[in-house]
């Protein structure tokens, strides 16, 4: 009798239907369990990734807060005019009639953007200041300037170096504070300007 005609017996069809319910189990786990299980993975990475941004985030406000307290500076409120788009050369000297009195500095503008009517330009600047009075004092004209602006990411750090004689070894070392010699600033301010009275659009990033 051949083999294709003859009836399979209990036990061959248990085995047969075994081998297809693993089949079937292999299958759901290599082509929906494990992908979906990796999804999930992802999702919870970026869930946890996000939430600790949001932590950097509001730690770094919370720095930035405390440094502009410490040198007498609020930042809830924003002095100055908003001027007309595009005011970048006004901008450009009045930051270089504050930072004139740094021992050295550099500005560099980004590509400004608008939403709506609304301007916005950020700066990113570094500069030594021959003191920490005369540090701050340069933030404070920052802040104050006569063209509405607001820093929003600020920190300081000795620029000095001193002459140290250690168990008979000389060698140069940077100050651990800000109350000797140079400081060196970096801070990122963003100036506001209106496009309230003007058709001009040129260099300007429209947000969607």
């Amino acid at each position: 009798m051949s083999v294709l005609n003859r009836a399979f017996t209990n036990r061959e069809i248990a085995i047969i239907l075994l081998l297809t319910l693993v089949l079937l189990v292999l299958v759901y786990y290599r082509f929906f369990y494990t992908p979906m299980q990796d999804r999930l993975d992802y999702l919870e990475n970026e869930t946890a990734t996000v939430d600790t941004q949001i932590q950097v985030e509001q730690g770094r406000a919370r720095k930035i807060q405390e440094m502009l307290e410490q040198i007498e500076i609020g930042i809830k409120e924003y002095p100055g005019e908003v001027m007309t788009y595009d005011n970048v050369k006004s901008e450009i000297d009045v930051l270089n009639g504050i930072l004139n009195s740094a021992k050295s500095f550099e500005v560099t503008f980004q590509q400004p953007t608008a939403n709506g009517n609304n301007v916005r330009r950020r700066v990113n600047i570094n500069f030594v200041a021959r003191n920490y009075a005369s540090a701050r004092a340069i933030i404070r004209q920052l802040h104050d300037s006569e063209y509405r602006c607001m820093i929003t990411t600020l920190s300081m750090s000795p620029a000095s170096r001193r002459f140290v004689h250690e168990n008979g070894i000389y060698y140069y070392t940077s100050y651990t504070d800000l109350q000797n010699g140079n400081v060196n600033v970096n801070l990122s301010m963003t100036f506001y300007e209106t496009r309230y009275g003007t058709d001009l659009t040129d260099g300007l990033l429209i947000e969607s």
